[in-house]
């Protein structure tokens, strides 16, 4: 599938900024914010000390094994356009340059991040609540067309914002609306990616929650009831959430939190690095269904228009590398690893993001991680029986008040397993057994 994003705010543009990092493998927004603006590939080459003539060979041969070996970089080049109303304060759009390699002549020119970046209905210094967005979204008449079009055979059109940004939470639904307008007989499938702000939820047994503020609370309570109510028809098909709360998993330590809570702008800075999680989610979204990778089903715009019905739903990700031994406690060793990482709260792996994008009481996962385990049970017949046995009711009440749940699972296309696709779908059944399932198996090139 190719998509479409478009960043609103802050937030929401560093969003569709680290999809285009993920899939260029440069740095992040992240990394920009902290003073890091170089990218793997440069660093490699100033490390190893390329001559400017031997420079662009290296660069090419860095991009095709990136391209090749990153199993789920996005297939499809996206399409990109930005809304702010703070322009000046956003360091993504006014301040990215990548330095990019001149055709045949070894002199180096500079470009900015692709797509058009505007002001929201001209408005210049920032919106802090969602009445004065969404009322400069509804006034903005017409709406540029490189934000409503809906070019080059998109099928996921992405609205990506802070669901209590002042810009985003209150603008996005109205955009997503207006661009919706203009493409009435598009099958594209219109998805607000929303990300929920910290809460004062307790994860753990022993947490000492952390303050919501009130106006995070009013905001996140006004933008869901709005989309529940039907306040705005015809906004989002589907809403992806992401919570900032990931960061209270991938900082353990309390006192941590409360430092940076109150130093000001480095919580920011921190909650920055879930971006890379989303880049990668949406590329297995993507990639699920495109002409460039192999699939057993395409999943395409209108079902998961038809099967997502507008719901809100949060994502389970996990990203691991083949290893060589491929016998059949091998694969089931990987399914369950596989499994693990995806279903249980936020963690790095690896140097990478995984879990799930909006985390859950820590306490209930306890009979899945015991069921997922270690090396026990690496017979196929031992862990369908530890399947069997799995109790439903003492895992998660999210996973077991499931409505409907989309499976995405892909496999080396060289190392195609029957075993682990089977063995993927058995367990979805069992930790979620009151859930509508759609599953897309699909293969990659990794």
């Amino acid at each position: 599938m190719r998509v479409k994003i478009c960043g609103i705010g802050k937030c929401g543009v560093r969003i569709a900024y680290d999809l285009f990092a993920f899939t260029l493998d440069i740095s992040s927004s992240y990394e920009i914010r902290i003073g890091k603006p170089k990218s793997k590939a440069s660093q490699f080459l100033n490390n190893i000390g390329l001559s400017p003539s031997k420079a662009k060979q290296a660069f090419k041969t860095l991009f095709s094994a990136f391209r090749a070996d990153a199993m789920y970089r996005i297939s499809e080049i996206p399409l990109y356009v930005t809304i702010d109303s703070d322009v000046a304060n956003n360091e993504i759009v006014s301040g990215v340059m990548m330095s990019k390699e001149e055709e045949g002549e070894g002199e180096s020119k500079q470009y900015k991040f692709p797509g058009g970046n505007f002001a929201l209905n001209g408005h210049v210094g920032g919106c802090n609540f969602h009445v004065v967005s969404e009322a400069l979204a509804r006034s903005w008449k017409p709406m540029p067309p490189p934000i409503t079009a809906n070019d080059g055979g998109v099928d996921i059109y992405v609205t990506s914002f802070s669901v209590a940004g002042g810009t985003g939470g209150g603008s996005a639904p109205i955009i997503s609306q207006a661009v919706r307008a203009v493409n009435k007989n598009s099958p594209c499938h219109y998805m607000g990616l929303g990300v929920l702000p910290k809460s004062d939820e307790q994860y753990q047994e022993h947490d000492v929650a952390l303050t919501m503020p009130d106006s995070e609370k009013f905001s996140t309570g006004r933008f869901l009831a709005s989309m529940y109510g039907k306040r705005i028809p015809d906004g989002m098909n589907s809403l992806w959430l992401f919570s900032n709360d990931a960061l209270r998993f991938l900082l353990s330590d309390q006192q941590e939190q409360r430092t940076l809570t109150e130093a000001s702008g480095e919580l920011k800075l921190n909650l920055s690095l879930v971006n890379f999680l989303i880049a990668r989610s949406l590329s297995l979204l993507a990639n699920s269904s495109s002409p460039l990778t192999k699939a057993d089903s395409n999943a395409d715009s209108r079902e998961l228009n038809d099967f997502l019905d507008g719901r809100p739903f949060i994502s389970a990700t996990a990203q691991r590398m083949v290893e060589g031994h491929e016998d059949s406690e091998g694969h089931v060793r990987a399914v369950k690893k596989l499994l693990r990482n995806a279903l249980t709260n936020i963690k790095t792996e690896e140097g990478r993001l995984e879990g799930l994008s909006a985390p859950v009481y820590a306490p209930d996962l306890t009979h899945l991680e015991e069921t997922l385990e270690g090396r026990e049970n690496t017979s196929h017949s031992e862990f369908l029986s530890a399947l069997a046995a799995y109790d439903a009711t003492e895992g998660p009440l999210e996973f077991r008040t499931t409505y409907r749940l989309v499976i995405f699972y892909g496999q080396p296309d060289k190392r195609w397993s029957e075993t682990k696709k089977d063995l993927i779908n058995r367990a979805c059944n069992q930790f979620f057994p009151n859930a509508q399932q759609l599953h897309y198996h699909f293969r990659h090139v990794g």
